[in-house]
């Protein structure tokens, strides 16, 4: 895992940040602190990754509903077991950013982070 010192954040914004920024992590109640604390960095930078893992949660199920839709059943079956890897890989990473984010620790998802963070940072400023 990446521990990451972004973005500069004072400690007294890290504790306050630290009683909502796990909620991030929980689907769409990423809206929940980015919507109370939307000037607080620590906040924001879990909120953004909350939201990665949120969108990368959903694609299998949106590719997967689509070839239901087309009826190709091999191809739904290998989705299937792609679908069940990735919610199991989201899984762990939820737990540990919702761990990261109770302790007042910055991280970044793996493989995703940073490209969902360039993707997302423009959005949420």
């Amino acid at each position: 895992m990446l521990e990451a010192s972004f973005p500069d954040a004072t400690e007294e914004q890290i504790q306050e940040g630290k009683g909502l920024a796990w909620l991030s992590y929980f689907g769409i109640l990423f809206l929940i602190p980015l919507l109370i604390q939307n000037d607080n960095p620590y906040t924001k930078h879990h909120v953004i990754q909350g939201v990665i893992l949120f969108i990368v949660g959903l694609l299998p199920f949106w590719i997967l509903s689509f070839l239901y839709y087309r009826m190709i059943s091999f191809a739904i079956f290998l989705l299937g077991l792609l679908n069940l890897f990735v919610c199991l890989v989201i899984f762990v990473f939820v737990i540990i950013g919702i761990i990261k984010a109770a302790t007042g620790k910055f991280w970044r998802v793996p493989f995703i982070g940073e490209i969902g963070e360039d993707i997302l940072k423009g959005m949420f400023s």
